[in-house]
């Protein structure tokens, strides 16, 4: 297997031919995946990676599910954007996304199966396609909790409407008001 890397950006783009989520992972040298992603493996990924998190999570381990819901609201909200700039920056438009699939002459490969694996420092994601070697990528909490928005969003926008099992990550929870 290879080993995990922290890739410099993660592009995801809703391709609507294939009805799928085109995950591009990139690194110091530029595009190096393109990963198709179905809506069941997309909606898979991101229960059970937020099921980890909640789980991970040593100040929600020990405490009552609403107060764990709004720790895990608290930690997630924090690892997002602040401003809309840098949100734009985390997401290319479908237009950007195909031409950088072009320019590289990237062939997508479906990925077929998700994994993660918990170490002490990060998450290992890896993306099983039918090539011999999955696609391994480590991710941090505030970068997983970043890719989980991410997906949700793009989910959205392709009118997926994907069943979310965890409360702190709905789309009307993503607004915390604190008086």
């Amino acid at each position: 297997m290879t080993t995990a890397n922290r890739p410099s950006s993660l592009n995801l783009v809703f391709n609507q031919p294939e009805d799928r989520l085109l995950l591009i992972v990139n690194d110091a040298k530029g595009p190096q995946d393109a990963l198709f992603l179905t809506r069941r493996l997309t909606a898979l990924f991101i229960n059970g990676a937020a099921g980890l998190l909640t789980r991970s999570n040593a100040m929600a381990s020990n405490v009552t599910d609403e107060v764990r819901n709004e720790i895990l609201l608290m930690e997630h909200q924090g690892a997002l954007p602040g401003d809309a700039s840098s949100a734009k920056k985390s997401s290319a438009s479908k237009s950007e996304g195909e031409e950088e699939k072009r320019r590289h002459k990237i062939a997508p490969k479906l990925v077929n199966s998700i994994s993660i694996k918990t170490n002490p420092q990060n998450f290992e994601i890896i993306l099983r396609t039918k090539a011999p070697e999955p696609r391994s990528i480590a991710l941090n909490r505030r970068d997983l909790h970043r890719v989980l928005e991410l997906l949700k969003k793009k989910s959205e926008d392709a009118g997926w409407n994907l069943q979310i099992d965890v409360s702190w990550l709905d789309t009307g929870m993503t607004q915390l008001t604190l008086n």
